[in-house]
This record gives structure tokens, C-alpha cells and sequence, in this order.
């Protein structure tokens, strides 16, 4: 899941291909983020227990999959429930953002803020971000927000 989130689909690298930037910037963009989404997933979940392979060398194993035809349709079964996760993990944070943004008016109310919505707060933290690697501010609706009395 980590590395599935981490990279790109082929169809997205096509498509900034297409808007000119650079291919091979992009692919070693997506090659390099496996092995650092796995390291930080282990940074923020680390192991527990010690690793069964922990100084010795492991040979190859052999497949239980009877022929390449099943070797097949468990790494598509496999791929699929993957895919199925994501679509629901993306789901259930699409709908989790549109909880928070209708509950927000109302708590914004009581303070004049009656349009407060989840784009306007992280745009108002990221604006600030910015600000501080320094990049300027071009007068954006999220530094008005930010700096109005």
C-alpha cells in the first residue's frame, strides 16, 4: 500500500510528458520513491520482533503456483485487492474532507468565518510554508486569509 501510494501510473507519467516536463526526471522520480516510501513506513512503523533472515543468507523459494498461468492469477488477484484497498482508502478520506467541510460553516460562524472550508486552512498552512522557503506571496486569496485583521 505504502509504494502503491508513493508512485504514479503510467497514464499520469504520460501526462505530464505531454505538459513538457522532463521523462527522465519523471521515471527516476518513480523508481526512487519505492525504496523510500518502504524505508519510511518502516521509520513510522518499525519492526517489533527480530527479522527471521537476520544474518544468514536465504536462498530463492519456490513457487507454489503449479505454472505460469497461476502464477498469473495470483499476482492479478493479488494486484486487485490492492487496487480495491486504495480505491477505498481514498474513499473514505474523500468523504471524511467533505464531513469536516460541511461541519465547518457552523463552527465558522461563530467566529464571521462562514465560508471556512478544508481548502481554505490548508491553503492558509501551505501559504505560510511557502512564505518561510521563500517563495513570495502574489496578493492569493490564502494570504488574504491569512493576514486579514
Amino acid at each position: 500500500m505504502t509504494s502503491g501510494f508513493a508512485t504514479i501510473s503510467g497514464s499520469v507519467l504520460f501526462g505530464y510528458n505531454h505538459m513538457g516536463v522532463n521523462p527522465q526526471s519523471l521515471l527516476t522520480a518513480a523508481v526512487m520513491s519505492i525504496p523510500c516510501s518502504l524505508a519510511l513506513s518502516k521509520v513510522r512503523v518499525p519492526d517489533e520482533e527480530e527479522s527471521g533472515t537476520k544474518g544468514k543468507v536465504v536462498g530463492s523459494h519456490r513457487s507454489e503456483d503449479g505454472n505460469v498461468l497461476a502464477a498469473a492469477g495470483n499476482g492479478a488477484s493479488i494486484g486487485l485487492a490492492v487496487a480495491c484497498f486504495m480505491f477505498a482508502f481514498i474513499l473514505v478520506i474523500i468523504s471524511l474532507i467533505e464531513t469536516i467541510d460541511s461541519m465547518l460553516p457552523w463552527y465558522g460562524g461563530f467566529y464571521g468565518l462562514e465560508s471556512l472550508m478544508v481548502a481554505e486552512i490548508l491553503g492558509c498552512v501551505m501559504m505560510l510554508v511557502a512564505v518561510f522557503i521563500g517563495i513570495p506571496s502574489n496578493g492569493s486569496r490564502a494570504y488574504r486569509l491569512a493576514t486579514r485583521n
